[in-house]
């Protein structure tokens, strides 16, 4: 139910612009009646998904592998390593490519000569957010990014690059 003016106030050009603006808005949303017999016009974006919690192994690490299988990564509270076969990443001194990436919670970012071995009870991700030692995970086709809760340090990984922040 919409009031009635009762009684018409001079407005001036911008009072103007600012009615026509509440007509347009009222127009293109979806009113919800609420008790007393008012109008509302709901304007906030709801809350976004809680991201999935990852539970960590005996050792204090959480394994995950992206839905590809392409990227396997192992996470606990002071960093984050990322492994790839693809030979996409920078080639160290030897002329090899490098195939693990490494950040810790402080953004220190490291190409790594190591080998994570077969990260034994990974998690595949799906294209969501996660949590998992004090990192944000959120994976998708173009890769994933881990971000540090505390610090906001991480990196994003794909089978093509990596980018440290």
């Amino acid at each position: 139910k919409i009031g009635t003016l009762k009684s018409l106030v001079p407005v001036g050009i911008s009072g103007a612009i600012v009615i026509a603006t509440g007509v347009v808005l009222a127009a293109l949303s979806e009113p919800v009646s609420a008790s007393g017999g008012y109008t509302l016009i709901s304007t906030t974006t709801p809350p976004a998904p809680r991201p999935t919690p990852l539970t960590p192994n005996e050792a204090g690490y959480v394994r995950v592998e992206t839905k590809s299988g392409s990227v396997s990564c192992s996470i606990n509270a002071e960093l984050v390593a990322c492994r790839s076969n693809a030979n996409n990443w920078p080639i160290g001194s030897d002329g090899q490519h490098f195939h693990v990436a490494s950040v810790n919670t402080n953004g220190e970012f490291h190409w790594v000569v190591a080998d994570l071995g077969l990260l034994e009870g990974k998690v595949t991700m799906d294209y969501q957010t996660y949590s998992a030692e004090g990192w944000t995970i959120v994976a998708s086709p173009d890769g994933t990014k881990f971000t540090n809760d505390r610090t906001a340090h991480g990196m994003s990984v794909s089978t093509d690059t990596v980018t440290p922040f």
